[in-house]
């Protein structure tokens, strides 16, 4: 199991360049083909780190990171549960100490439960398909 986290930490944080992270969440062909670059060099590294599964095991990583990244789906649930996305705690030129502290915060919860999700479909994928 150890292995299933540190190939998400390589193809999520080492493998992933500033620009996939900020152009894959775009809403046009460009933004759709990063997403999917990034997905498939994710998946890749499982395959090298996690080696010998079935072609299923490699899907049921592959499509639901597409989905939560392509779509930001962790941004939708902070919304329902804070009433507004987490880029818009952030400011142009935050001057006040409790703005600057909100937005380090909003960026940094969002990091963590956006890869709670991904570690938890990633543990159901090698429950179910390994």
């Amino acid at each position: 199991m150890i292995e299933i986290i540190i190939a998400h930490l390589l193809g999520d944080w080492v493998f992933q360049s500033r620009k996939m992270a900020v152009e894959k969440g775009k809403q046009t062909l460009k933004g759709y083909l990063y997403c999917l670059f990034h997905v498939i060099l994710y998946t890749a590294v499982f395959y090298f780190i996690v080696p010998n599964k079935s072609m299923l095991f490699y899907l049921s990583i592959m499509i639901p990171h597409f989905l939560i990244d392509k779509w930001s789906l962790v941004s939708y649930w902070q919304r329902f549960r804070d009433g507004k996305f987490w880029w818009e705690s952030y400011k142009e030129n935050p001057t006040i100490f409790t703005e600057r502290v909100e937005m380090g915060f909003a960026g940094l919860r969002y990091a963590v439960e956006d890869n709670t999700i991904h570690l938890i479909c990633l543990y159901l994928s090698f429950v179910f398909f390994s």
